[in-house]
């Protein structure tokens, strides 16, 4: 990537919601209109295309590609843990994005999730670590006595992690930097399990603690109705500390803000790719997208644009460049822990356009 940008760059920062539904998505299959937060973003000169998509159905195939600017997996293939640890590595800073920028002059800053594909890589200029608390020290918690009273008090390890995220976004934003910034923050929420409310509280009776809002046997029942409200409530909670985020930016900041992919309360992940419906994919692909740039970027927000466009335009948008598009496409990516199925292309009809 070459730049043709003089003087000083903008700041960019990507914000990566994880789970983060489209507001379609949230209005039709969990009765929330989140019309509120997007003119919100609307006022701070932000589009938010309306039929946004992911290109993949996991978090570690979909932010792996979208750093990467391509398509890493491909379809038919079958992921193993060599190829799981790959992507993570490219989310860990080995990526093209990371490294145009920095040959931009850009400083790279890396905030962890607690999640172990967030993990800040040798090439960060500034890392902000998870700490203690992250997914895994979180797994060993569970199987000691102290763990009822951790559970009571911080939720989970993703909601400990959700709002560190934003406390370290503040804190960076507040530093004075002689180079332009590229900000990565995988925020671990609103993906399950759902224990904040909406003013990011933990909850006193919280919902099921595991990784899916729902499941196939839930179809129709008042337990799916209770869990998908409480995923509306962290994202309502999430919503309140972007816009607070948001509010410390600079206004000439460009600011790429994103849900990695959709949530699952039809329990899709679960069944083989020939069994998710058009609802399924729907839901799972169809995420929130929000963009700030420059007036001259805007014309390549299409309604209907993917993850890895989107990544394009704002790696031109902030160098002065012109990378070439590609086809967009959409592929089901198995869980790490389902069995092994291989990598499934969806129809881009079924997520609307």
């Amino acid at each position: 990537v070459q730049s043709d940008i003089g003087g000083q760059r903008p700041d960019l920062y990507f914000l990566v919601l994880d789970g983060y539904a489209r507001s379609d998505v949230l209005d039709d299959l969990y009765g929330f209109s989140n019309d509120a937060f997007l003119e919100e973003l609307a006022r701070r000169g932000f589009v938010v295309p309306e039929s946004s998509r992911a290109n993949y159905s996991m978090t570690a195939a979909s932010l792996s590609s979208t750093l990467a600017l391509d398509y890493l997996v491909p379809e038919s293939v079958v992921p193993d843990h060599r190829l799981r640890l790959a992507l993570y590595e490219v989310i860990r800073g080995d990526n093209p994005v990371v490294e145009a920028l920095r040959s931009a002059g850009y400083r790279y800053i890396h905030i962890e999730s607690g999640w172990d594909g967030s993990r800040c890589g040798d090439n960060a200029d500034d890392c902000y670590p998870a700490g203690f608390v992250d997914e895994a020290s979180w797994t060993l918690l569970a199987r000691t006595p102290l763990f009822p009273l951790l559970r009571t008090r911080y939720g989970s390890a993703f909601a400990v992690n959700g709002m560190r995220v934003f406390k370290d976004l503040a804190s960076e934003v507040s530093k004075d930097r002689d180079q332009p910034r590229f900000v990565f923050a995988h925020v671990i929420v609103p993906h399950p399990p759902l224990y904040l409310s909406r003013d990011c509280a933990v909850r006193p009776e919280p919902e099921p603690g595991g990784g899916a809002v729902g499941a196939r046997f839930l179809a129709g029942t008042t337990e799916l109705d209770k869990r998908r409200s409480a995923y509306v409530e962290q994202v309502e909670c999430v919503n309140g500390m972007v816009l607070r985020f948001l509010d410390l930016v600079d206004d000439d900041a460009l600011v790429f803000i994103t849900g990695d992919h959709g949530p699952d309360s039809f329990g899709q992940l679960s069944v083989p790719p020939e069994d998710w419906t058009a609802a399924d994919i729907r839901e799972r692909f169809a995420v929130m997208s929000a963009y700030r740039s420059r007036p001259e970027c805007e014309t390549r927000l299409q309604a209907d644009i993917d993850l890895i466009t989107g990544m394009r335009v704002m790696v031109d948008c902030a160098l002065g460049t012109e990378l070439p598009s590609l086809p967009s496409h959409a592929f089901i990516f198995p869980t790490p822990d389902g069995a092994p199925y291989p990598t499934t292309s969806v129809e881009l009809a079924t997520l609307g356009d």
